[in-house]
């Protein structure tokens, strides 16, 4: 269905951007606007017929070129709350790629949370050892939640017992005070 769907726009994005040209050029003979305006500006496609500039390359991408991508639909009555289903909300987590992309997974990865170390304090896991790679992700994405409604994601640091904003308690962290900071500050400095 989407794909047919897509064609159709494509079928009228074309129409569309003919009948631009046309109106733009009424004295010039249709071979002229077709050489002008048409061509095949992407090298990954075998289509002469995509509207463009010749002169700086920026032509528009096709919809019909979207690849179509289907979603298996959650079960109906599946909470994730429910603790009968935790393997099947599992087996769908792992399904789903993050939003970042593999640079930066590898790079929160690597670093293990010593990122701030600039600063005085460290990134781990509740149990203290080093914070893992989807650890990492999970705090990096619910971090914009703690600035939601004024910051109130942040009020954990003052009142709660362990001190722990929004999305350290989402991602299962917590911040800590690192003793080396000094040494972490120099040789941030001395790197130059």
């Amino acid at each position: 269905m989407s794909s047919r769907v897509f064609a159709a726009l494509t079928d009228y994005l074309w129409k569309l951007t003919c009948k631009w040209a046309c109106w733009s050029h009424p004295n010039k003979p249709k071979r002229w606007i077709a050489g002008r305006y048409f061509g095949k500006f992407s090298k990954f496609r075998n289509d002469r017929w995509v509207f463009g500039d010749k002169d700086t390359g920026a032509y528009l991408p096709k919809p019909s070129w979207t690849d179509i991508v289907r979603h298996t639909l959650v079960k109906s009555g599946a909470s994730p709350d429910d603790p009968a289903l935790a393997g099947y909300w599992a087996q769908r987590r792992q399904k789903v790629k993050p939003p970042l992309d593999s640079c930066t997974v590898r790079l929160l990865s690597r670093q293990d949370g010593r990122c701030m170390a600039f600063f005085g304090v460290r990134v781990v896991s509740e149990d203290g050892s080093y914070t893992s790679g989807r650890q990492a992700v999970i705090r990096t994405l619910a971090l914009p939640l703690s600035f939601l409604l004024l910051g109130l994601g942040f009020v954990g640091i003052l009142v709660g017992d362990r001190r722990r904003a929004l999305h350290d308690v989402i991602a299962g962290t917590a911040v800590i005070y690192s003793w080396d900071a000094r040494a972490a500050r120099l040789r941030f400095l001395s790197r130059g």
